[in-house]
């Protein structure tokens, strides 16, 4: 088990249903002041998928204003190393988990983009910061246990 010196649990998207080509509405990013040398684990929940995910990634920034990708569905390796392939109506009730090491150079604000390729389908997403590690690592998960599910870190375990 880890310990942590402090938690925050953080509701991006609130469960919905996204239709054609639109995006989430009243979507939430995250501030991560106060975090750093922790970790920020996002869980993005997909339910029901009509059809392809267009577009699923993790941005972030230094003053929230100018966001870069940090990580991309479809672009990324994912933790076995292969390249990710983005959902699809065959992966509904899937996550998509982003694991950031929050280190000095990394950014202060996170937010996702996600755009429907062309169907109604459903998501929610969750994040989770974990400050400063105190206590002593018992065991580690490395996956999810949901089929057509996949994690993705940006460096460090």
């Amino acid at each position: 088990m880890v310990v942590s010196d402090q938690y925050k649990v953080i509701g991006m998207i609130s469960p919905q249903r996204v239709t054609s080509t639109s995006s989430p509405t009243g979507t939430v990013g995250v501030d991560t002041f106060g975090f750093m040398g922790g970790r920020l684990v996002v869980s993005i929940n997909l339910g029901s998928l009509a059809g392809a995910v267009g577009t699923l990634s993790l941005q972030g920034s230094h003053d929230d204003t100018t966001y870069v990708d940090v990580l991309s569905v479809g672009t990324a390796k994912n933790l076995n190393n292969a390249i990710s392939v983005l959902p699809t109506g065959d992966n509904d009730n899937s996550d998509q988990v982003f694991d950031i090491l929050l280190e000095a150079d990394s950014h202060r604000y996170y937010k996702i983009v996600y755009v429907n390729g062309g169907s109604s389908n459903y998501i929610s997403a969750t994040a989770f910061l974990f400050g400063r590690v105190i206590g002593t690592q018992q065991t580690d998960s490395n996956s999810t246990v949901r089929s057509s599910s996949a994690v993705y870190r940006t460096k460090g375990t």
